[in-house]
Parts: C-alpha cells; sequence; structure tokens
C-alpha cells in the first residue's frame, strides 16, 4: 500500500478523539486517514482495522507493528507511534503523519520516476541512522524498500511498516522465517537458509538504493515469482558509470554481497565516504517534493520534522 492521495471522503468522521479528514490509503485491512486530534490538533495518520470484516493475517501484521513500534521510541527516522484504542468493532493505530508520501511516491512525481544522488544519499544516511539503533536492540525490519520510507514536508525521512518485522532473541541473534518482498529479499532469505540475522536489511537497503536511481528494484521486469528464482543465482545487481559516482557503486557493492557475512554493517555504512563526503541537508530532499504536498496541511508542522 503507497501512501497517494486515494481521494477525500464524504465529509469527516469522527474515531475517538479523531476527525478523519481524508483517506490517504487503502488495503485489505481497513483504511489509513488523515486525521486531527480534536483537543490538540496534532496531526496523525489513522490505520483503521475491522476486526469483523478484516483479513486475519493483516490484522495480526499491524498488532505486530503496534507491539514492535511501542518499544522503539527513542529509535531516530521511524514513524513515532501515539497510540490506539477501540472504536466499536474497529480497531484505531495512530501513527506520525508524513504529508510528503513515501520515496516512492515522490519518485513519481520525478523526471524518469527516479532520484540523483544526493538525494537518494540523503535518504540512504537517515535509514542507516534508524538501522543502527533497530539492529543494535536486534531487530530485524526485513520489508526495506522505497514505498517503506516516508518523507515529511519539511524534507524528514521515517522507516515505516514494521508489521513483518522481528525481535531477534537468543545468543545467535539470528531468524529462519521467509517473509519480505520479493525484489528486495536478500538471497540467503530466497535460498531457504537455515538462518540469517541483521544483514538481510543491508541487501535490502542497497535493493532500495538501486531503485532510487534506476526508478526501479533489479529484476522489476519479471514477475515475482520468476525474481525470486533469479536472486542469488545471477550477479548481484549493479549500476553504471552514466548512472551513478565511483563511490556510489563502491557502497552498492558493499551493500549487495551475496555473502552476508562479507556485507558491511549499518554502523560501518554510515561512515562510509559516499555517505560522509557528500553531506546532504534535508533542503536536498524538500526542493523535491511538489508544492501540493508541501502545503498540505498546515496543522501538520505540528510534528513533522
Amino acid at each position: 500500500m503507497h501512501s497517494d492521495d486515494v481521494g477525500y471522503s464524504t465529509g469527516s468522521s469522527t474515531r475517538g478523539p479523531y476527525n478523519c479528514l481524508k483517506v490517504i490509503g487503502a488495503g485489505a485491512f481497513g483504511k489509513v486517514y488523515q486525521a486531527q486530534h480534536t483537543v490538540t490538533g496534532t496531526v496523525v495518520a489513522l490505520k483503521v482495522i475491522d476486526l469483523e470484516n478484516g483479513d486475519h493475517e493483516d490484522i495480526a501484521l499491524i498488532q505486530k507493528e503496534v507491539a514492535v513500534l511501542s518499544q522503539l521510541s527513542n529509535v531516530p527516522n521511524i514513524t513515532k507511534y501515539y497510540g490506539s484504542f477501540l472504536d466499536g468493532s474497529e480497531v484505531c493505530i495512530a501513527m506520525e503523519y508524513a504529508s510528503a508520501g513515501s520515496v516512492y511516491d515522490l519518485m513519481q512525481t520525478l523526471p524518469g520516476k527516479a532520484l540523483e544522488e544526493k538525494p537518494a544519499a540523503l535518504i540512504t544516511r537517515e535509514i542507516l541512522i534508524s538501522l543502527v539503533a533497530l539492529h543494535t536492540v536486534p531487530i530485524i525490519h526485513r520489508d526495506i524498500k522505497c514505498a517503506n520510507i516516508l518523507i515529511s514536508k519539511t524534507g524528514g525521512v521515517m522507516l515505516c511498516d514494521f508489521g513483518v518485522s522481528a525481535l531477534l532473541q537468543g545468543s545467535t541473534n539470528r531468524r529462519d522465517t521467509w517473509i519480505g518482498s520479493p525484489y528486495w529479499m536478500a538471497p540467503e532469505i530466497v535460498s531457504g537458509a537455515s538462518s540469517y540475522d541483521v544483514k538481510v536489511d543491508i541487501w535490502s537497503l542497497g535493493v532500495s538504493l538501486y531503485e532510487m536511481i534506476k526508478g526501479h528494484p533489479p529484476l522489476a521486469h519479471l514477475g515475482p515469482e520468476d525474481a525470486l528464482k533469479r536472486i542469488g543465482k545471477s550477479q548481484a545487481p549493479k549500476l553504471g558509470e552514466e548512472d551513478s559516482s565511483l563511490l556510489l557503486r563502491n557502497f552498492l557493492s558493499a551493500c549487495l554481497k551475496e555473502n552476508p557475512e562479507e556485507r558491511l554493517s549499518a554502523e560501518a555504512l554510515v561512515k562510509d565516504k559516499w555517505i560522509v563526503k557528500l553531506k546532504v541537508q534535508n533542503t536536498v530532499l524538500r526542493d523535491l517534493i511538489p508544492a501540493s504536498r508541501q502545503s498540505l496541511p498546515s496543522l501538520d508542522s505540528t510534528q513533522d520534522r
């Protein structure tokens, strides 16, 4: 589910302490609204899940997302969780609202539907900062892609959608669950390896960086099942000289090592020359946001970063 505008609802509706202003997303589980707190004026993204008609698997994922987010209040650059409540047969979850939508959404407004190096470096750096903290817990996100990276109207970057994330437990800190979005999956997940660790997020971040520069993930010309058959069995994705600088290509290569042992950690990558040398600021990303999203709504300045 992307956060493209789905359309205005026919009049506002009230759920708990929130007025639902606009539908900004929809899925099998229900809808996501831009909503305003009736007392504080804070604008949030309100996920509304119908427990009676919703898909049990989708509901379970969103409940898991809430459980994870409630533990991560001190982690930078992830969507804030404000709380949840019951409204009749519906569960309502209040999350931080990002008026500019996702990186994927932003790319759809740009020539070639792709980003240049500086905004791509800014997004990559901010996600690495969140991954350093997450991997210390340790938590694997397991579904990093441009559609799951949100942007505030000031150019702030936030990692969202923790529905498939995993809290690692035990001395080995490894998982063995097959889950994620096909094109962004690490080879060790696709191959059915007995276990994997936080390095799967590094692979997915590398694929997301490729996606930012090219406008699509590797193997996008194939269907999901065919793409899965190719991951890990063909050469790791690369960018050409016409697409990127040598520093970017070296950074990408460090992320997309087929052997997870050879991939650099988030802590090492955030100090990489490509990230450090560019020294990009949020204005690089903010200046790309369409004016229509920068002006919607003025109230979201109460929490936009």
